[in-house]
């Protein structure tokens, strides 16, 4: 009988301590979780536009970058274009 309730008593403990284990990991987590909001929020702030004017200029910078970048990409299309026809046409000259 004396065994049993030793047992017992172990398995309650043991179940305890996975308790405690389990809340201190969450706990743990949830720390984490807290100090990678903080660190995100001190990052937009540091990026955050001072003002509307800088907010403005940022804002054309981007979309001024996005249609380059697009204008670019359809130059060089064209110009692959361009450049295959002018071979077929040098070649037909030739064969000519």
């Amino acid at each position: 009988m004396k065994e049993a309730e030793e047992a017992e008593a172990a398995r309650v403990a043991a179940e305890e301590e996975a308790a405690a284990a389990a809340e201190a990991e969450r706990l743990r987590l949830i720390e984490e979780e807290d100090a990678r909001v903080k660190a995100e929020e001190a990052e937009y702030a540091r990026r955050k536009p001072a003002t509307l004017a800088d907010a403005v200029e940022h804002a054309v910078k981007t979309a001024l970058a996005q249609e380059r970048g697009a204008l670019e990409a359809e130059y060089a299309t064209r110009e692959k274009q361009l450049r295959e026809k002018i071979a077929v046409l040098e070649q037909q000259m030739k064969a000519k």
